[in-house]
């Protein structure tokens, strides 16, 4: 439907949105109808952007923009990464199709690489505007995602969305000043794109949360302590003078005072937090609010390996391996921490750990999740970049929505055992080596249990790749190569059977420590 008249409602934030130097957090929406043109000059403006959600206000904050208190959805939004087409191409392109985007422009990370596996950096965003609203998640979701695959044939690459965050009607966008943009008016059917994919889920509104008085909503958007801490942080970062609560106290509204929230000590943590960088920080109040990686366990030095409980929960790490040249010329390769990058997701990485965190300590405070907040981004995470730096507001932010976020992670540890350290210690013995002989004995182990199974289920009137077949179906994954090393060391061959022995030497720990 080709109609440059056509209204439409849609939400844009107060004012204008910096990805770099705004948190999205504090960002305030406002309800508004226009058309496509209308629309895009937000966008080209710099306006954040989203669906329409229930609100009883002018504006609404993000405690109210979620998939369950969907309004409406007219605007279909998709983040297209690593696209192999330039934009004047890719526009061309899709042109071409029968889903012509309403709006393409190109997104501020446009010409940067995110990771090292990328093979080009043009990133655009795609827009489809509906003649009539979407009303639930799980329709929008549906075409969202068949969107998704038809431009994934018309580009014929499968690796262009780099994530699936976008596929919730909730998500927001940032616009951006200094784009491309393409603007057509060609407004789509909604019920010829739901015939197009064949869907079958109904188009159903969400329920109006302030006309049924939903009880868990309500308590949601009354949160009193979040909301306070949420403004206190924000107004002491950027330098607003706090809010009387007591003058300004709405009847039979409850409220906290700073005093209810953290305690004498903890206001003085908060004080330094604005005033002390990372590490003068970290030093000065690490014994206090010590950094929590792993489930506490009580041990003593005598047994080498630790047996990890069935509920063991530990914050995973990525290592690399460097080549470290000492005084005397000996060449050594020494394991470090591989810190997050921009652009590998250093803000969700922050908050999903601070919930593993809350999950090893479930009664942590507030100012222990905050130091251990700034304790990941100092040694965990490259802030480096100038350009997009993780400010101490935006940590702040992330350490209180995981504060008051349920814990619904599901964490678990393959391993049984770990080297314990007081072992080490007492031993001199390094955590590597350690765990390197501990590694080598499981190597031995599972050595033995393989040509057990080979002798056991070997066939001499079989050939090898059929063998190797039979060894497959009972859960043995090994190269061909490998099987007839196994069966040289135990003496089979086609023509008969070699009886040998299969006893592989076992190393007792020990004697591996001892050595």
């Amino acid at each position: 439907m080709d109609n440059k008249n056509f209204n439409f409602s849609f939400s844009v934030s107060e004012r204008e949105y910096n990805r770099n130097n705004d948190n999205a957090a504090f960002i305030k929406w406002i309800e508004i109808s226009g058309n496509v043109n209308d629309f895009s000059n937000y966008i080209i403006n710099g306006f954040a952007f989203c669906n329409c959600f229930y609100s009883d206000r002018a504006n609404f904050t993000n405690s109210l923009k979620t998939d369950n208190n969907l309004k409406s959805a007219n605007l279909l939004c998709l983040d297209l990464d690593a696209v192999r087409y330039t934009y004047s191409d890719f526009c061309a392109l899709m042109e071409q199709t029968e889903i012509p985007p309403n709006i393409v422009y190109t997104t501020a990370n446009n010409g940067k690489f995110k990771n090292e596996k990328e093979k080009y950096n043009n990133r655009y965003r795609v827009i489809y505007v509906l003649d009539e609203p979407i009303y639930n998640k799980e329709l929008y979701i549906n075409i969202h995602q068949n969107l998704k695959k038809e431009i994934e044939i018309i580009t014929q690459d499968e690796n262009i969305f780099n994530d699936n965050s976008d596929k919730s009607p909730s998500h927001f966008f940032a616009g951006n000043k200094d784009c491309n943009i393409t603007v057509n008016s060609n407004i789509f059917n909604l019920k010829w794109i739901i015939e197009r994919y064949g869907i079958s889920t109904p188009n159903i509104k969400s329920v109006n949360h302030y006309n049924n008085k939903d009880k868990n909503y309500i308590k949601i958007s009354n949160n009193r302590k979040y909301t306070y801490v949420k403004d206190y942080f924000y107004n002491k970062l950027n330098n607003i003078e706090s809010v009387n609560h007591y003058n300004n106290k709405k009847e039979g509204e409850s409220i906290i005072k700073m005093d209810d929230t953290f305690s004498e000590g903890e206001n003085q943590f908060i004080e330094d937090y604005y005033i002390l960088p990372f590490n003068e920080l970290i030093h000065k109040y690490i014994k206090k609010y010590p950094s929590v990686e792993c489930t506490q366990m009580e041990y003593d030095d005598t047994e080498p390996f630790i047996i990890l409980p069935n509920n063991y929960t530990e914050i995973k790490r990525k290592w690399y391996k460097e080549e470290i040249t000492k005084d005397n010329g000996q060449i050594v390769n020494m394991s470090n921490i591989r810190k997050t990058k921009n652009g590998e997701g250093r803000k969700n990485l922050l908050f999903k750990n601070l919930l593993i965190r809350k999950k090893i300590l479930p009664n942590i405070t507030f100012c222990h999740l905050l130091l251990n907040a700034i304790y990941e981004v100092n040694y965990f995470i490259n802030n480096t970049d100038q350009d997009d730096k993780i400010t101490k507001q935006q940590i702040a932010q992330i350490a209180v929505n995981a504060y008051f976020s349920e814990v619904r992670l599901q964490t678990k540890e393959k391993r049984k055992m770990k080297v314990n350290e007081k072992y080490c210690a007492k031993h001199n013995i390094s955590k590597r080596v350690l765990n390197m002989k501990m590694i080598n004995q499981k190597e031995i182990e599972d050595k033995q249990k393989n040509l057990e199974l080979v002798k056991t289920l070997y066939n001499e009137n079989l050939k090898d790749d059929e063998n190797l077949s039979i060894l497959k179906d009972n859960g043995m994954y090994i190269s061909l190569s490998t099987y007839k090393r196994y069966k040289k060391e135990l003496g089979l061959n086609k023509r008969s059977y070699k009886a040998v022995n299969t006893k592989v030497e076992e190393l007792p720990i020990n004697n591996l420590i001892s050595a």
